[in-house]
């Protein structure tokens, strides 16, 4: 059937194209369409490319069965983490420590059942006159800020000048059988300075800190501690309070006068 086609289309080709010209012009219009379409119709656009069922990050283009990726703009960087201002607080140092001063003659006796020097009663008559310093811690003023003495031990350094001296580490505080103690504010506390022995002056070294440091086998009864004498001579005295045994806190210096091998008077000056 084909050989047949072949040897009729070329002998009726030339009888169908003459009477009808305008056939070869739609012919040739048409061919030239047909290749125009199949040359250019699957052009890909410039750019990357991946088939459908991939990730994509940008614009997408949808041609052909082909997904056609336009890369976007990086995203701006994230702002820098708020952290929240914290404001410390420091509170204001303590004022200075500022102690009333005064002294006093009293007659003493000690306790060995209390471990401490007491004043004596009007039906005791055994007590030993001495001398006393007192300390009295002051309301503050309105408007400030008072503040506890604590821990507070006094040491004593008595001397004749050009002879001789000594001290005593920690003195005896008036009704405490601890070196340590701590005078509150419009409080007070007497320490005992010394006393009139005969033609002597003697002092009493408190070996005894804090009870509560002690634990509870510290002794129930105690007896006064190293005694320290000296002649009955007109002398300095200088009396140093301690805190914690470190700090000193505070000063005073006395003077003490002696008439016949009794203290007769007593001048003083805060240091």
């Amino acid at each position: 059937m084909i050989a047949a086609a072949l040897q009729v289309i070329p002998q009726t080709w030339p009888h169908l194209l003459h009477p009808h010209p305008w056939a070869v012009i739609c012919f040739v219009v048409g061919g030239g369409i047909l290749f125009a379409y199949g040359a250019f119709s699957h052009e890909k656009p410039k750019g990357h490319s991946i088939k459908g069922g991939q990730g994509v990050i940008g614009h997408q283009i949808v041609a052909g069965g082909d997904v056609h990726i336009h890369p976007a703009a990086p995203p701006p960087p994230p702002p820098p983490p708020e952290y929240p201002v914290i404001q410390t607080y420091s509170p204001p140092p303590p004022p200075p420590l500022r102690l009333d001063f005064s002294l006093e003659r009293l007659s003493l006796i000690y306790r060995v059942e209390l471990s401490a020097w007491r004043e004596t009663t009007q039906f005791e008559h055994d007590g030993r006159t001495a001398i006393v310093g007192w300390f009295r811690n002051p309301v503050p003023p309105k408007g400030t800020r008072g503040v506890d003495a604590s821990h507070l031990s006094a040491h004593i350094r008595y001397s004749v000048e050009g002879h001789w001296s000594t001290e005593v580490s920690r003195a005896y505080w008036l009704r405490y059988s601890e070196n340590e103690i701590t005078i509150n504010i419009a409080d007070r506390a007497g320490l005992i300075i010394g006393f009139a022995e005969g033609s002597n002056w003697v002092s009493y070294l408190n070996p005894f800190a804090n009870s509560a440091d002690e634990g509870i086998l510290q002794p129930a009864f105690r007896h006064p501690g190293h005694k320290e004498q000296m002649p009955a001579a007109d002398m300095n005295i200088e009396i140093s309070l301690l805190s914690r045994g470190t700090t000193t806190l505070d000063q005073q210096k006395v003077r003490l006068v002696f008439t016949n091998g009794r203290p007769f008077a007593v001048r003083f000056h805060e240091a």
